[in-house]
């Protein structure tokens, strides 16, 4: 199966969106509830002006099959359940670090949640080194 990338235009945000939804529970760090539309476009509209903040939609030429992003050196990947232990995870990386190194990035990283095991073995699978452990506490 063949993978591209292409830029994020405001007509993937939807899916963008449902994507974020699907997968928010266990898998992300800073989202913490199901997105409104309302509260998605509002960062999306604000991340257009962010010069460190790059976006693509993953397809295979007649579906969407994923989302990737980097925002600084933090690159963010979210495969479609539909598509997911098919190695379009791999290319994605694959594409998006050709996309870094045009913008000059030379290091990237990534925020894995604990037990967010299919993040963390797509990264070690493509070389990617585990440096920090990160021990968090809420305080009230």
């Amino acid at each position: 199966m063949e993978i591209k990338l292409r830029q994020v235009s405001k007509e993937d945000w939807d899916y963008i969106l449902e994507l974020r939804n699907n997968f928010f529970k266990d898998d992300f760090i800073e989202q913490k509830k199901i997105l409104t539309k309302k509260e998605h476009y509002e960062y999306m509209k604000n991340q257009k002006s962010n010069t460190n903040f790059h976006q693509w939609i993953s397809s295979d030429g007649k579906n969407n099959v994923g989302y990737i992003r980097l925002l600084k050196d933090d690159v963010s990947i979210i495969v479609d359940q539909k598509f997911q232990n098919k190695g379009i995870g791999t290319k994605m990386l694959e594409l998006m670090e050709k996309e870094a190194r045009k913008i000059g990035l030379k290091k990237i990283k990534a925020l894995v949640r604990k037990n967010n095991f299919s993040s963390e073995k797509i990264f070690l699978k493509n070389n990617y080194n585990v440096t920090t452990l990160m021990f968090e506490k809420e305080i009230e």
